[in-house]
């Protein structure tokens, strides 16, 4: 009996210090200096309005400030992930500051590094997204890439600060808590996104399950947003030329957001600019400066058309 419970023991204090080991990985990968500690991690709450009060009272101070806010005119909203976040980027080299060269119009950039489309449905269902933009938009643009449909189904776990996970019931978009243990230790979430990632790479029907659902977000929050703002005009920006576009499902999804008044444009098709053009990227493969210098002329000038 005692062997048994020094056998639990050994195994109990190996998988705390392997996890331990991942957390500060993903820390690492993501050099996040000021991520939150471990115990955190373990303790916080998941899916209550406290947990999310929390989260969102240390997010709202890291968006970017906005920019033209005390022009006239109605103003352009972009929303996303670190990609219009500008990941490495000041803010005259990002997407908000280059954007900013060729209009006048107040520019709020509400996006986030580790973000996805569910994470921005969360802010206009729970109507914080209009705590943050005090401009009518005009144009709501998100940008949106093929690794948004992974992070419907998990985050950057463990660093992610909390989750916004959502679910189709009968056609409509229900939230989501995940399962604690997975959500909480470093190792079961790293195990997780491997499985998601293989899934999605190799079972057409997960993929395409996956992808309604982000669908089905996405007219969720133009429905919202319509409401409050009904002649707004909505735009996907596409940043990459990757396989997953040609997928029939994908076209399908495209057709089906366009029928929905969404307005999408491919940059490497429309522009002819290519992130995985190596002159575009940083290092861990975020666009830099020269990318949003080089696109942006064209990028504007199709916003001022709408």
């Amino acid at each position: 009996m005692k062997k048994l419970l020094l056998n639990i023991l050994v195994i109990a204090l190996l998988f705390f210090i392997s996890d331990y080991f991942v957390f500060y990985l993903y820390k690492y990968k993501y050099n996040l200096s000021n991520g939150q500690s471990y115990i955190e991690n373990l303790t916080k709450e998941i899916a209550t309005d406290n947990a999310d009060n929390k989260y969102m009272e240390r997010v709202k101070y890291v968006f970017r400030k906005p920019i033209n806010e005390e022009n006239g005119g109605k103003s352009i909203v972009l929303t996303g992930c670190s990609n219009i976040y500008g990941w490495g980027l000041n803010e005259k080299e990002n997407i908000s500051g280059q954007l900013s060269n060729y209009i006048s119009n107040p520019i709020y950039n509400i996006s986030y590094p580790g973000w996805g489309l569910n994470n921005i449905l969360y802010l206009v269902k729970s109507r914080r997204f209009f705590e943050f933009v005090k401009k009518e938009p005009d144009i709501i643009i998100y940008s949106w890439g093929d690794f948004h449909v992974q992070r419907g189904i998990i985050t950057l776990s463990p660093i992610e600060m909390n989750e916004f996970f959502y679910k189709l019931n009968n056609g409509k978009i229900e939230r989501k808590t995940p399962p604690f243990f997975i959500s909480r230790f470093a190792i079961l979430a790293l195990l997780r996104e491997k499985y998601v990632n293989y899934m999605l790479n190799n079972n057409e029907q997960y993929a395409k399950r996956q992808t309604e659902l982000n669908k089905a977000e996405f007219i969720e929050f133009k429905h919202i947003l319509q409401a409050k703002y009904p002649n707004a005009k909505f735009v996907i920006l596409l940043m990459y030329d990757r396989p997953f576009y040609e997928k029939e499902y994908f076209n399908n999804f495209a057709k089906e957001l366009e029928n929905n008044d969404y307005k999408i444009i491919n940059i490497p098709k429309d522009i002819g600019i290519n992130i995985d053009d190596d002159k575009y990227r940083q290092k861990d493969g975020h666009p830099n400066a020269k990318y949003w210098e080089d696109v942006m002329p064209e990028l504007a000038r199709k916003i001022v058309e709408f």
